[in-house]
C-alpha cells in the first residue's frame, strides 16, 4: 500500500489502437482492483499486443450474447 492505494504487484501494459495499429508498451504497478478475464499464455506475451488483442477479440465474440465479459 502506498499513499492509501493498494497494488497487486508490478506488471506491464500495452495501449494500442486496433484501427491504425499503433501501440505503446510500459511497465508499472498494477492496481489492486484490476481484474481481467482474458486468457493469454505467459509465453505469448511480448513487446507487441497481438496475442492480447486476439484474446480480446475471441472474448468479445464468445460473450456477445452472454451479457459480456470483463475484458478491459
Amino acid at each position: 500500500m502506498e499513499h492509501g492505494r493498494q497494488w497487486a504487484g508490478s506488471g506491464s501494459e500495452w495501449q494500442w489502437c486496433n484501427q491504425c495499429l499503433a501501440y505503446e508498451h510500459t511497465s508499472g504497478l498494477v492496481p489492486g482492483w484490476w481484474v481481467s478475464d482474458l486468457q493469454v499464455p505467459e509465453a505469448d506475451l511480448r513487446h507487441d499486443p497481438a496475442p492480447i488483442e486476439a484474446a480480446r477479440q475471441d472474448a468479445l465474440k464468445r460473450d456477445a450474447g452472454a451479457g459480456g465479459a470483463n475484458i478491459a
